[in-house]
């Protein structure tokens, strides 16, 4: 068995299998090797070291930011970011290792497959503050039901994907794997079909709120809306990419085939780099500067926003 390497645009190599190479071959123990480490592909450590430090300032900061503000609410952002991290770094564990990678990847395969749900968590909470601050009768779903509703969705979504991305990484099994394949699939579609439906909530609220309580009212509020509008689209991007990788998964023997599968560019292009962007947004917008996080916190009707930050 042969085994021959393609260079991708990160430092990493995606596996071509030549059947008709001995077995013995020194490839063939290569080959294996990579097979014990559960990727397609020399996975890069440098690439996963990059964004794990990213992670860990956008993490400080936010750290810093919520404890001044009492911003309790954005611990499930930190909470995301903190799963990111572990991924990163246990990713580059399983990655290095010659022996005992399977518990390493699966935490990495599971945590960063499951932090964008708390990240989704988060926005929908912050999104219901807003909706109870400006005026809970201009939305579509009243503000009391909107983050029951969307976090009970997230929830559903955190534990199918979870359940997935363990069993997905750490079975031999193919009918397993394919099982596996199927409920990640279904809590990745929930994720993208709620968070769309949010979306189209939030702009709707957005489009009212404006008409009845007057541009003037809700403009020093349009950054924060900006920032859920691009997190959100990032979100979603990163979803349908995750969808579609783990929906092409298609196995050849031991050979696990689909350019998304068997190629690691894609994964930080679409996965890594929009969630750091969907984290580090509300750095710069941070959510309490522009609403009160606190429940109960309503807008007087007759008061007109100055601009001036809004402390929590």
């Amino acid at each position: 068995m042969m085994m021959h390497k393609r260079r991708s645009s990160f430092p990493c190599h995606v596996i071509v299998f030549d059947l008709s190479a001995p077995a013995s071959s020194s490839y063939n123990l290569h080959l294996l090797f990579l097979m014990a480490k559960g990727y397609a592909y020399n996975p890069s450590e440098a690439a996963a070291g990059i964004f794990c430090a990213l992670f860990a300032i956008t993490a400080i900061v936010h750290i810093v930011q919520m404890f001044p503000k009492k911003a309790w609410v954005m611990a499930i952002l930190i909470l995301a970011t903190l799963m990111e991290i572990t991924g990163y770094i246990t990713r580059i564990i399983a990655s290095t290792r010659t022996s005992d990678t399977r518990t390493p990847r699966i935490i990495s395969e599971t945590t960063l497959v499951v932090a964008p749900a708390f990240l989704t968590a988060q926005n929908y909470m912050v999104v219901g503050r807003l909706i109870s601050y400006v005026g809970g009768d201009l939305a579509v779903i009243p503000d009391k039901w909107i983050t029951k509703i969307f976090v009970t969705a997230d929830l559903i979504c955190i534990v199918t994907q979870g359940l997935g991305a363990a069993v997905l990484s750490s079975s031999d099994s193919q009918s397993k794997i394919q099982t596996a394949r199927v409920i990640l699939l279904a809590g990745l579609i929930i994720q993208i079909v709620t968070f769309g439906v949010f979306l189209i909530t939030t702009i709707l609220f957005d489009m009212k709120a404006k008409r009845v309580k007057g541009g003037d009212v809700i403009r020093p509020l349009r950054r924060l809306f900006i920032a859920i509008y691009l997190a959100g689209t990032l979100i979603t991007i990163r979803s349908i990419f995750r969808a579609a990788e783990f929906g092409s998964l298609k196995f050849n023997g031991v050979q696990q085939t689909g350019y998304l599968i068997t190629h690691e560019w894609p994964f930080f292009i679409f996965d890594s780099v929009p969630i750091f962007i969907a984290t580090a947004i509300f750095n710069i917008i941070y959510p309490s500067n522009y609403i009160p996080l606190q429940k109960g916190v309503s807008m007087d009707s007759n008061h007109e926003l100055m601009g001036k930050e809004v402390t929590a």
